[in-house]
């Protein structure tokens, strides 16, 4: 299984992100409201390239790529 997609939402200044995988498997999250437009850039911009394509299992392999 790999991650195809990830989406960030925002609602009553609550941010949530959902993770798409090939195989159809979706799972959804939910962050913390503090500076949610600052949360946003950084998951899309910093997070998502390191996720993509990665076995959403691995959560181990992700934060170490994610960190570096």
């Amino acid at each position: 299984m790999k991650v195809t997609g990830l989406t960030t939402y925002s609602a009553d200044g609550l941010l949530y992100v959902k993770i798409d995988t090939d195989e159809g498997v979706v799972g959804y999250g939910e962050c913390t409201p503090m500076r949610v437009n600052v949360q946003v850039n950084i998951i899309h911009e910093v997070i998502k390239p390191h996720i993509l394509g990665a076995d959403p299992f691995d959560s181990e392999r992700i934060e170490e790529s994610v960190m570096q």
